[in-house]
């Protein structure tokens, strides 16, 4: 079975056991599509209770609670506002009566990772040993390197694209909120005006479900967030954090 098949289904089963929250439009929610990595990591230590670790000069400095690293976003954004899934959590978009109360910031989306770059020994390292440092960063983080960009396409067998799979997940929450729109399935949602149709929370909720199960894929090595990274997945396993 595909992931997205498998996160559409988990939706289903969440949807069928969630009380639908529709409320009157009286929100002044404002959606925040627009990436912003310093709002991230302040939003990961508030929503997730995790500090950010401290930050070593060289690779002698590095532990498990010592190495760089930076805020990642679990849905990337720009990926996120150029999907329709927007439709259902943002009024621009021409479907809603005003916006989902949903920022691509909030700490649920977002992961630190480790990067190799920042180290001291990095700028005069061979190509050989900058595998060696980014290794050795991962090993003592536990988790996937954060440093090159994210791939539509698999870096090596036995993993999926690390976009490719956002996209299965955002497609899959898109066809979730289309859907409970029918009168058949809440007619308090599918009551329009002008039109419109008032935004649902439990869209939110299944957005960040969608960033929860990009963590625990990272961490399962299933996605890569960078070629070094799905390197050490494919030849030595999968990081634990």
């Amino acid at each position: 079975m595909e992931a997205g098949e498998a996160f559409a289904k988990v939706l289903e089963k969440m949807d069928k056991k969630t009380k639908c929250e529709y409320k009157p439009p009286k929100e002044s929610w404002n959606c925040v599509l627009a990436g912003d990595s310093g709002h991230l990591e302040t939003n990961i230590k508030r929503d997730k209770d995790i500090a950010k670790p401290q930050t070593p000069a060289t690779l002698a400095q590095v532990n498990s609670r010592v190495w760089p690293s930076q805020a990642h976003h679990l849905i990337p954004h720009v990926q996120l506002s150029g999907h329709v899934v927007t439709e259902w959590i943002e009024e621009d978009k021409g479907t809603l009566q005003y916006d989902a109360n949903y920022s691509v910031n909030h700490g649920l989306n977002g992961k630190f990772m480790p990067y190799a770059s920042a180290l001291k020994e990095w700028s005069s390292a061979s190509t050989d040993r900058k595998q060696e440092i980014a290794n050795k960063v991962m090993k003592a983080a536990g988790i996937q390197l954060h440093q090159g960009a994210h791939s539509y396409e698999p870096y090596n067998d036995d993993q999926a694209g690390y976009k490719t799979r956002v996209e299965e997940y955002l497609e899959a929450v898109k066809d979730h909120s289309i859907s409970h729109y029918d009168p058949k399935v809440c007619e308090e949602c599918s009551n329009e005006v002008k039109g419109k149709v008032p935004p649902r929370r439990n869209t939110v909720t299944m957005l960040d479900r969608a960033s929860k199960q990009l963590d625990t894929d990272i961490r399962k090595g299933q996605i890569a967030v960078s070629r070094r990274a799905s390197d050490y997945v494919a030849n030595i396993g999968p990081l634990s954090k």
